[in-house]
């Protein structure tokens, strides 16, 4: 069954899991799948591109601004919780 896209392209998603954050941009919806772009995640590299279902990408948070990496305990980037605000 194919559902009607729900994701605006260049939005941005926001997927928290313990205590780890990643953020995609959506390249593309076409209803039950969704193409994303890594802008931020632990242990993907920026820029990689990937296909999850739409109902994984409906379980994430809309969010309107990109995220300011800082760095972690051990020197790594990580997001700033603080700078991502939920979309309108």
């Amino acid at each position: 069954m194919h559902t009607r896209a729900t994701f605006p392209i260049s939005s941005m998603l926001r997927h928290q899991a313990l205590s780890s954050e990643a953020v995609y941009r959506v390249l593309r919806d076409d209803g039950e799948l969704v193409s994303v772009e890594v802008l931020a995640a632990p242990g993907l590299e920026h820029g990689t591109r990937l296909t999850i279902t739409a109902q994984s990408a409906r379980a994430m948070a809309a969010v309107s601004e990109r995220p300011a990496p800082r760095p972690d305990t051990r020197g790594r980037l990580r997001l700033g919780a603080g700078r991502l605000r939920p979309a309108r």
